[in-house]
């Protein structure tokens, strides 16, 4: 997604041609002898183009983390360029974020 957004700035519209929505789900499972010790907190981000959210869920010795991408337009203005990139790249950055295990003694 940061790739799409790439330019500093746009002087034409950036069309899409469709309103987007983006779901990522990802299930991460630790050894029994291993706890998570800290998970990123759950975010959402509206902007006039779009959201997104991210929320981790933990149970035992399993985390989930999903993630939506709502793209509400299917054409950008130059002006609302910048929001977008701010929605993508954050996207990109939350889902980067890590998880903290620790080994249970």
């Amino acid at each position: 997604l940061s790739l799409l957004v790439s330019e500093p700035s746009r002087h034409y519209d950036y069309v899409v041609g469709y309103r987007m929505s983006k779901e990522v789900k990802v299930k991460v499972k630790i050894p029994e002898n291993f706890e998570f010790y800290l998970v990123p907190e759950n975010i959402r981000f509206e902007s006039s183009v779009g959201s997104f959210s991210v929320e981790w869920k933990v149970s035992g010795n399993s985390a989930t983390v999903e993630g939506l991408l709502i793209l509400k337009k299917p054409r950008i203005s130059p002006e609302e360029y910048e929001d977008l990139k701010n929605l993508f790249e954050g996207f990109v950055k939350v889902l980067k974020n890590q998880v903290l295990v620790l080994k249970k003694e």
